[in-house]
């Protein structure tokens, strides 16, 4: 089965008796929820030009990004496997072997795909563009085509 993922109304949003993933502090302007068989969570949002990114990981554990709130769920076990406030805004999810790339406008937080946490954090220079595998190394591809290669 896949991840469903629906934009709601705020009345709806409010509404709905189910769990929260995050909501935006400065105020929400997109409503959302995301489902797996019989389980479901919502969440909002406060970019009006920005839809959240749905990644899935494995059959039962889905992350989803938008603004600056990243979350991890195991819809399996009806829980949260990681929850991140984000420094800058959220802007991609890439998957590669054991890791999880959580790519932000300055930053890509690399988590560790089995235990679900952070493992390191890679500053860039300039704002993200792209993610590039290749072999056993990463390249990150900011604006001015300023690149950032690291070692996996």
């Amino acid at each position: 089965m896949e991840v469903v993922f629906k934009e709601i109304s705020e009345t709806e949003f409010l509404t709905q008796q189910i769990t929260v993933l995050f909501t935006n502090k400065n105020g929400n302007r997109k409503f959302g929820i995301v489902s797996l068989s019989n389980r479901s969570y919502k969440f909002s949002w406060q970019s009006d030009l920005i839809e959240p990114v749905i990644t899935k990981i494995a059959d039962s554990i889905c992350a989803v990004g938008v603004d600056q709130h990243f979350v991890i769920i195991d819809f399996e076990q009806n829980k949260l496997l990681l929850d991140l406030s984000l420094f800058y805004n959220f802007y991609d999810t890439k998957i590669w072997e054991e890791q999880i790339f959580v790519c932000t406008e300055l930053e890509v937080l690399v988590v560790d795909k089995v235990a679900f946490r952070i493992v390191r954090s890679i500053d860039l220079p300039d704002f993200f563009e792209r993610l590039v595998f290749e072999d056993k190394k990463i390249r990150i591809v900011c604006m001015g085509q300023l690149v950032v290669e690291q070692t996996l």
